[in-house]
């Protein structure tokens, strides 16, 4: 074991409660609202209660 699996793999690779998943993608999508946490939790109630989208930055990318 290094310290790289001990950081993320308790117990190590032998764990049997370890499960690394591959992912193979071919395309990406994020959002991210401005502001600190609790200006976008009050910006995600506004939205709930008033039916209006939020808006913030959004991109795509293709990988394939």
């Amino acid at each position: 074991m290094n310290t790289f699996t001990d950081a993320w793999l308790e117990g190590g690779p032998e764990n049997p409660n370890n499960i690394l998943i591959r992912v193979e993608a071919t395309g990406a999508e994020y959002w991210d609202a401005p502001g600190s946490k609790v200006t976008q939790l009050v910006n995600l109630v506004k939205a709930k209660t008033t039916g209006k989208r939020f808006e913030g930055d959004n991109e795509a990318v293709d990988l394939s």
